[in-house]
């Protein structure tokens, strides 16, 4: 009889998925912020970038 899978099984796979998220942002912080701010996004704090 084959178990079925709760959400304790989808945990690990979650748990994955946000490290190596985390990791690829740690990675390309550079290029994201500059993606982002080429984009046109204003900053609140201090204005747009450009």
């Amino acid at each position: 009889m084959m178990q079925q899978r709760g959400i304790e099984g989808l945990a690990m796979p979650i748990v994955v998925a946000i490290i190596s998220g985390g990791t690829a942002m740690l990675a390309f912080k550079k290029e994201i912020v500059e993606w982002i701010v080429n984009r046109g996004h204003a900053c609140p704090k201090f204005g747009n970038v450009k």
